[in-house]
């Protein structure tokens, strides 16, 4: 079984834009899990509005209250987990992906058991991301030549939720995200401890479109620079 877990919260007009686009997958999913992280805009009727709570690869679930990214991937990933998938799709409610995205990714499942595929804005501009993380310093280290003579990948040592393809064997082993970060660094503490068991990777071909302004991922809320802060200590400890 491919199952998605994708988390939203307050975009429902985004959300729905990913869900068209992973129901239109050359290589069919069996399931995908929504987990609303207790959104206040009405995303719980405007889905079922346009009958996507009634289809049967959907299955959906509403959480108490918003455990940030990091809870809400940790419960839709261990809902996929426990319904049996093989290889679970991470993805945020503000992406795009293209149609034969999962089909090209699973090329290389022989590989690697941790597979991102490389992401744009839609302004066409390629979203930088290759490198590594130091777990001495806490620090990422962007390294723009990865894909150095047109290399169909490049090695990484951290992960995204953000069309994050991983199989359940390195969950296994690692467990599900940490609750404790909320919003920042939980996926790349996720893959730095993945990376101990397989050869992470990160695709060359663009296969994913960012739907939020890079301007706005560039100057983000107060509430997240509290959490970039705060969790540096938490990337530290691990």
């Amino acid at each position: 079984m491919i199952a998605v877990a994708l988390v939203t919260f307050n975009r429902k007009e985004l959300l729905v834009r990913t869900l068209e686009s992973v129901m239109s997958q050359t290589l069919k999913v069996d399931k995908i899990f929504i987990l609303n992280n207790a959104s206040t805009d009405g995303t719980e009727d405007y889905l079922r509005e346009r009958g996507y709570l009634d289809h049967p690869q959907i299955l959906y679930k509403r959480a108490i209250e918003n455990e940030g990214g990091a809870g809400g991937f940790h419960e839709a990933m261990k809902a996929a987990y426990e319904a049996g998938a093989e290889w679970i799709w991470t993805m945020d409610d503000d992406i795009i992906v293209d149609p034969e995205a999962l089909e090209t990714m699973l090329c290389y499942k022989s590989m690697s058991l941790c597979i991102h595929p490389s992401k744009q804005f839609e302004n066409g501009k390629r979203f930088i991301w290759e490198g590594y993380f130091d777990s001495t310093s806490g620090r990422s280290i962007w390294v723009e030549d990865g894909f150095l003579k047109n290399k169909e990948y490049s090695f990484v040592n951290y992960a995204c939720f953000e069309g994050m393809l991983v199989h359940r064997s390195i969950i296994e082993k690692i467990g599900f995200p940490d609750k404790r970060f909320f919003i920042c660094y939980d996926d790349l503490i996720f893959g730095w401890l993945a990376s101990f068991y397989t050869n992470i990777i990160y695709l060359n071909k663009t296969l994913i479109t960012r739907t939020i302004p890079e301007a706005q991922k560039k100057n983000p809320k107060a509430i997240s620079n509290y959490y970039v802060i705060r969790n540096m200590f938490l990337k530290k400890k691990k």
